[in-house]
């Protein structure tokens, strides 16, 4: 009995609720139907997303939205006369993309002498801005195939770092730097005169190969330069002189940094050669330690759902350090370094001697 009273004084309890919550909402239901200038206005938002759908589109798909790369077509470098001249299908297909209504916008926003001289000193900019980039990629792009062919065995010869290598090429040997003769003040009471000095400037690493020369030029594979705007190119005689004018003075500014960049590429190879050798002639007289390695054959390494068969560990243990106990060493061999009496203007000179020899 006492179930069923407490089952009746829960539905009456719930019933109650019921009519309380109908009895407090005091809200009107909401007419849904709209007025005759209400519908007006949803059919115009209704027809205004229609037609950013289709300017959308439009912009998207329109006529001179979508742009073809003719890029494919620069299987070799442009050359000073093709850039100069348009002669090259590459630049022709370019500058065909001009349309006869912004050709006559052009024409007709330089009927003035101020806007016509503008709009000259604008193409010619334009020129030198695309000869520098069209004359870097020219020289930069052909002197690292140069590397890659004919120059390739002449460099590795006269650069051999596989016989350098530590460990059986393993290990690449730290780069020692060697600084001569030097003074410092180093407080108003004290000078310090250093004869010489030799520091690691890289530490020793583990390497799958030994370096190679083309990986000291790899800053030469420069991508192509980008098409010059479709606006800024000549469309008369007179705006292609001035284009010609650019384009020759940008073109010798960017062959002569594609020309700075292959000598610095050259000094920082010597360097490292440089800097490896010298630091077998320290090991030999005791100046500087071998470094500590070890080969661990580490067999079947399983790790959850992989197993590796046949594996084998090689770190190094132990970093080259130098040795400052001089009663250890060897004495050096006095050797003239002609470097520490050039400047680096001389220095240049005989790197420009070498490279118009074509010896590098």
């Amino acid at each position: 009995m006492s179930i069923k009273r407490l089952l009746i004084s829960l539905a009456i309890v719930s019933v109650s609720n019921l009519s309380f919550a109908q009895d407090g909402d005091d809200s009107k239901p909401v007419d849904p139907t709209l007025t005759i200038k209400e519908q007006r206005r949803l059919e115009q938002m209704v027809d205004r997303t229609k037609v950013d759908e289709l300017q959308s589109l439009y912009a998207e798909y329109g006529d001179g939205s979508v742009k073809v790369d003719h890029s494919y077509m620069l299987e070799r470098p442009l050359t000073q006369e093709e850039v100069l001249n348009f002669n090259h299908p590459y630049l022709q297909i370019h500058l065909s993309q001009l349309t006869e209504k912004e050709r006559d916008d052009i024409i007709e926003s330089i009927q003035q002498d101020a806007q016509r001289k503008a709009r000259l000193t604008a193409v010619m900019n334009m020129g030198m801005r695309y000869g520098h980039k069209a004359g870097l990629y020219y020289e930069a792009h052909n002197y690292f195939d140069r590397i890659r062919g004919d120059l390739y065995h002449k460099l590795t010869e006269a650069y051999p770092f596989d016989s350098l290598m530590l460990a059986g090429g393993k290990i690449k040997p730290p780069l020692i730097e060697e600084i001569g003769y030097s003074e410092t003040i180093e407080d108003k009471r004290r000078i310090r005169k250093i004869k010489k000095r030799y520091q690691i400037e890289e530490q020793a690493e583990v390497i799958l190969k030994a370096p190679s020369v083309l990986g000291f030029f790899t800053n030469l594979k420069i991508p192509k330069p980008t098409p010059p705007s479709v606006y800024l190119l000549p469309i008369n005689e007179d705006e292609l002189s001035y284009w010609k004018k650019g384009v020759m003075n940008g073109w010798l500014e960017g062959v002569r940094y594609a020309h700075k960049i292959i000598r610095f590429d050259y000094r920082e190879m010597a360097r490292t050669l440089n800097g490896y050798v010298r630091f077998h002639v320290l090991h030999d007289r005791g100046v500087i330690n071998m470094p500590s390695y070890q080969n661990l054959n580490v067999g079947t390494n399983a790790m959850g759902n992989v197993v590796n068969i046949g594996e084998g560990v090689f770190e190094i243990t132990e970093m080259p350090q130098l040795n400052d106990n001089s009663d250890e060493w060897i004495a050096l061999p006095v050797v003239d370094d002609i470097f520490d009496k050039l400047s680096d203007e001389e220095i240049d000179k005989l790197m420009n001697e070498l490279y118009e020899s074509g010896a590098m």
